[in-house]
C-alpha cells in the first residue's frame, strides 16, 4: 500500500509539472502571456499630403484608433518614413508626426511628398517592455532608450514585417 501511495504521488507531481511546463511558451513579449503589453504597428500608408492654408505646411490626418489615452500617458510612439527602399525614422526625413487620441497629424517639412511613393508607419510600444541594455543586461526601457533603437533592431524584436 505504501508503494501504491509513492507511485500516485510521483504521478501527481509530474502531471502537475507537465502541465505548469506547457502553459508557458516563448514568445517575442518578454515571455509574458499578458496581451496587455503587446507591440502594435500600423500597416505602411502611402502620404498625400494637401496643402493648409491655416498652417502654411503641408499636411495628411491618419487616422489611428490604437491611439488613445493611456498610450499617449504611458506608451512610446515611434515613426518611421520608408523612401525608395530606405527606412528612416519619420523626423531624420522631414516628416513631423503628432499623436492625439485617435489621429496623427503630419506636417511634412519637405513640402508636397504627394506621388514621390513616401510611406509612413508607426508602433505603439508599452512603457513596460524590458530591452537589453548597453552592457547585455536585460534593463527596463524609457521612451528615449526607444527612440535611440533603429527600425531594424525594433522590427527584428518583435517580427515586425518590413
Amino acid at each position: 500500500m505504501r508503494k501504491l501511495k509513492l507511485f500516485f504521488l510521483a504521478v501527481t507531481v509530474i502531471s502537475v509539472g507537465a502541465m505548469t511546463m506547457s502553459g508557458c511558451s516563448k514568445s517575442n513579449n518578454n515571455n509574458s502571456s499578458n496581451t496587455t503589453d503587446t507591440v502594435y504597428y500600423s500597416n505602411w500608408v502611402t502620404l498625400a499630403t494637401t496643402f493648409n492654408t491655416t498652417d502654411s505646411a503641408y499636411e495628411q490626418n491618419i487616422t489611428a484608433s490604437a491611439i488613445t489615452q493611456s498610450v499617449l500617458d504611458k506608451a512610446v510612439i515611434l515613426s518611421y518614413v520608408q523612401y525608395q527602399n530606405y527606412t528612416f525614422v519619420a523626423g531624420d526625413f522631414g516628416i513631423y508626426p503628432a499623436y492625439k487620441v485617435g489621429l496623427i497629424n503630419i506636417i511634412s517639412g519637405v513640402g508636397n511628398v504627394t506621388g514621390a511613393g513616401v510611406k509612413f508607419r508607426y508602433m505603439i510600444i508599452p512603457g513596460n517592455k524590458a530591452i537589453t541594455g548597453t552592457h547585455g543586461g536585460v534593463k527596463i526601457a524609457s521612451p528615449a532608450d526607444w527612440k535611440k533603437l533603429d527600425y531594424e533592431t525594433v522590427t527584428k524584436m518583435y517580427n515586425i514585417p518590413k
